[in-house]
Parts: C-alpha cells; sequence; structure tokens
C-alpha cells in the first residue's frame, strides 16, 4: 500500500541534540531533511510525544547510548528496533505513561528500588559509573545529589525523595 508508512534505516551518526525555538528546550533529531524544521524531524516516543526536554545532559545521554547500535530501524521518526533496556526506553515510558502527580511516599518506593542507587557489586558498578554523569546533572539541578543509597544519611535521603517528587 502506498500510504503505509515505510520504517526506515537511520545511521546513529545521523542522530544529535538540537536546540529548540522555545527558550531553554533541547530535542534528539534525526537528521535527514535539512530543509525542514528541527520540530520536524525529532525523535518520538511510541505514543508519538517528541523526544525534547530542558535538561540537555539528558538529552546527549540519550543520544550517546542510541550511538551504541549503528542503525536504527525508524518508522514515523518512532525506534521501531533495537529497543534495548536503555535511558531512551525509559525517558518514552515516564513520556508515554508518567504519572505527573506522584505523591512522596510512590516516589519513596521507586528511589528505594532504582538501580542506579543498588549498583552491582564488583567490576559491574565501574561500568554504571558511565550513567551516573547525566542523572547526576539532573540531580543537581533540582537540588540534589546521586550517591549510592548506603552512603545517603536521612537528610540527604528527603531531599533526593523532596527533588524528585516535584520534578
Amino acid at each position: 500500500m502506498d500510504d503505509e508508512i515505510k520504517t526506515e534505516e537511520i545511521l546513529t551518526i545521523q542522530v544529535a541534540v538540537t536546540a529548540l525555538e522555545e527558550p531553554d528546550q533541547f530535542g534528539v533529531l534525526l537528521i535527514r531533511d535539512i530543509d525542514l524544521p528541527p520540530e520536524q524531524c525529532l525523535l518520538r516516543t511510541p505514543a508519538g510525544k517528541l523526544v525534547q526536554s530542558d535538561n540537555y545532559g539528558l538529552m546527549r545521554h540519550l543520544v550517546l547510548e542510541l550511538e551504541e547500535h549503528p542503525v536504527l530501524h525508524v518508522r514515523d521518526r518512532i525506534i521501531i528496533k533495537p529497543r534495548p533496556l536503555s535511558s531512551y526506553l525509559l525517558y518514552a515510558t515516564e513520556k508515554d505513561f508518567g504519572d505527573s502527580e506522584l505523591k512522596r511516599e510512590d516516589t519513596d518506593h521507586i528511589l528505594r528500588h532504582d538501580p542506579v542507587l543498588h549498583p552491582s557489586a564488583g567490576p559491574e558498578w565501574s561500568a554504571q559509573l558511565r550513567y551516573w554523569g547525566p542523572l547526576d546533572e539532573f540531580l543537581q539541578s533540582l537540588g540534589a545529589e546521586l550517591h549510592p543509597q548506603v552512603h545517603y544519611g536521612k537528610k540527604e535521603w528527603d531531599e533526593l525523595v523532596d527533588a524528585m517528587t516535584n520534578r
């Protein structure tokens, strides 16, 4: 059928972070058609929402993880495959299904079970550290700090939970 949207292959070298016209907004750009405005070339979530944020570090982190795959299969600016567990999928899940009004006790529960705050023992931990940079920048912008949970005192834990609840 001619009206069917086909899957296309995008080289990950064609994926970049771009500044948007809205102040302090950045998006993940699929560089295909240079004549189109960036908003018409932004990556989208599976539900069709634009991948954009005021957090440049987060957008850059998404792009760096996507670059681990040489080719992305994309349909209507939505990644079809690969779909490994990644920041893009976590971001898309939050954007598509997230509850924008989390209760403090829900945030506390989520953070107590977050794998970033409970790193693996041994050499695997060093591999996990590379993912901390953008998370740390994001939390600092909210007035909190990122530590392995064993290093949180009550005050620091409360600051983290409050910052994430009120994001």
